[in-house]
This record gives structure tokens, sequence and C-alpha cells, in this order.
């Protein structure tokens, strides 16, 4: 699982749930929703969610994922019956409902089963969480790290320099091809929006021996 999370460099996984969600679905079906059984993957820059689909769930597909700058705020919606609850998560692009069920742990590529359901505590958790990569950001910022931030346009160079012309990049997170963007510090996948940063890629290019 952690390895369809497609994690950036340097990105430390926090904490993981099984979970559930519902997905609307277009006009005239029957079931105007789907239930979507998902791991939630809490990490030091992220809320991953990742599907899980086929035969007792074993296959996993990247479903959805919530940077926590972006993140206004986590509220605890419902309860039920061994302590899972329905969370809302607010973001600058609305709101996301999720059924944690229960709590796993992360113990590096692998997962182990808790015996219990345990989300007590998961509101404050996340909101440590959220508030602690603010202030990452933030004192960035300050520092001043953030005005020699790579972009897209120095990469651009740094392969020319090595004597490479590359106009493609590849999605860390859906792995279809993109157009590398010309400039700027960001980009956003077209097939399955997750965010894609020029220092995270340009990391990924050190590991492979260039640049």
């Amino acid at each position: 699982m952690i390895k369809v999370a497609a994690l950036r460099p340097g990105e430390r996984p926090e904490h993981v749930w099984r979970a559930i969600a519902n997905e609307s679905l277009p006009p005239g079906r029957r079931n105007l929703e789907r239930a979507i059984h998902l791991f939630v993957l809490l990490t030091d820059q992220r809320l991953i969610l990742v599907e899980r689909e086929g035969f007792l769930h074993r296959h996993l597909e990247p479903f959805d994922q919530l940077e926590l700058e972006a993140v206004k705020s986590v509220t605890v919606k419902e309860r039920f019956v061994g302590n899972a609850i329905t969370i809302a998560v607010e973001t600058v692009n609305g709101i996301r409902k999720i059924k944690l069920t229960e709590l796993m742990e992360t113990d590096q590529a692998t997962m182990k089963r808790r015996d219990y359901a345990d989300v007590v505590g998961v509101q404050s958790l996340m909101g440590r969480s959220v508030e602690r990569r603010r202030r990452q950001l933030i004192d960035r910022t300050r520092s001043g790290t953030s005005k020699g931030a790579i972009d897209f346009n120095t990469i651009r160079e740094r392969m020319a320099q090595s004597g490479l012309v590359v106009n493609i990049m590849k999605c860390p997170n859906c792995q279809n091809g993109l157009e590398l963007p010309m400039s700027g510090h960001e980009a956003r996948c077209h097939h399955c929006q997750a965010t894609i940063r020029a220092e995270d890629l340009l990391a990924r290019i050190k590991d492979t021996g260039w640049g």
C-alpha cells in the first residue's frame, strides 16, 4: 500500500486507517452513490486515499490525495460501535466525508493489523499534523529557502547541460505521462489530479543518477 501511495522523497507515513467513502454516481443510476473501500494514509505532508478493489480488496489503486496545507478543518460527524467514526475533512475545494473503521500500524513498506478499532483522538491527531505542516512551510518561507526553490525550468536547464532534452515526465501517483511544464514550482496531473512538485521530480531524477 505504501508503494501505491507513491510517497515523495523524504515524505514520512504516520498513520493508516481502513475506511469507507461514498462516491456520487451519474444521474439515472439506480443507486446514486457507491461505497468505496479505502486505506487512508496520513503522512507528514498529505492525506492519501488508496482504493481497495477486487477479491478480498487485495487490488490497490490511487484514489485521491489532500495536501495538509489545504486542509481547513477536521471534525467528527458520527460515532459507531467499535469506535468507528465519520470525519469531515474541509479543504479549499470542499468537504470530503470519510468513515474510519480500523486503525492500522505502519511499518515502513508493510502494515500490521491491530486487534482493535481505535480512532479515538483522530481529530486532534490530524489537526496537529496539519498545523505542523503549515509551520514547516512558514518556516521555510521565512528562512528564504523558497526563493531558491527548484522550478521546472531549472530541471530543463540541468537536463540540457547533461545533453538531454526532456519534454515528458511521469506522474508519481498514477504513472501516466505528462508534458513537462516550462516553468513553475508545481503542476497538477490531469489524469488523477495529483500535485507534482518540481523539487520532488528533481530528487527522483537524481536517484536515477542524472541531474
